[in-house]
């Protein structure tokens, strides 16, 4: 069996250490909602940038369409799989589904 502790912890203390959790824990959740922001503007930037660059050329595909003066103008917008910024994000599945509700 476990030991009891030696110094017992005082009521005033419980309190104490409730509070901070408290307050921690609504500091996390202000900082959640401020990530979240981050990540849907990352989104939104993105999304307008492969947009914008869809027919000339971009970081992601590629820069063929400045070079070849017969690019492909129908060429398919975009895959959510060339968001490459949003995608690396490992809180970006969490932020999306806040974009979504």
């Amino acid at each position: 069996m476990p030991e009891a502790p030696k110094d017992k912890v005082t009521h005033q203390q419980y309190l104490d250490a409730r509070a901070e959790l408290n307050d921690l824990i609504s500091r996390k959740k202000i900082v959640d909602r401020n990530l979240a922001g981050l990540e849907n503007s990352i989104y939104a930037f993105e999304g307008s940038y492969l947009e914008d660059t869809q027919h000339g050329g971009n970081i992601i595909r590629g820069f063929d369409g400045y070079i070849n003066t017969k690019a492909d103008k129908s060429r398919v917008k975009y895959a959510e799989s060339d968001r490459l910024f949003s995608m690396s994000s490992t809180t970006f599945t969490k932020a999306s589904n806040s974009i979504e509700e």
